[in-house]
């Protein structure tokens, strides 16, 4: 019989982004709206969300959405521009969510340009 040994390596995790975790209250709901920040440049570059109750339609909702804002926002050049799109929207949490990352990224920009 042949043996076969299989050698996995463990590939050492980059450090954590630091990030900013902020409460919000919506409809008798808490929502932690995590902003994950360039570790060199401080600039808000990310976009989480946790708080409703695992199987709600919101909690799907969020979980669906939230990496597609995050990756867009990651793309964009002035990531504060995507509240232009939800301001016109009826999209209560999720626009109070991303209103909290473009106040976020603006307070940055006023500071940094």
């Amino acid at each position: 019989p042949v043996l076969f040994f299989i050698i996995m390596f463990r590939n050492k995790l980059p450090s954590r982004r630091p990030c900013n975790i902020i409460k919000l209250m919506k409809h008798s709901e808490k929502y932690y709206v995590i902003i994950d920040y360039d570790p060199l440049t401080y600039e808000p570059r990310g976009l989480h969300c946790y708080g409703p109750k695992p199987g709600c339609d919101i909690w799907a909702i969020l979980h669906e959405v939230m990496p597609i804002i995050s990756w867009n926002i990651q793309c964009m050049k002035d990531p504060s521009r995507i509240g232009e799109f939800f301001k016109n929207q009826k999209i209560s949490v999720l626009s109070d969510i991303i209103e909290v990352f473009v106040n976020e990224h603006k307070e940055w920009k006023k500071y940094n340009e």
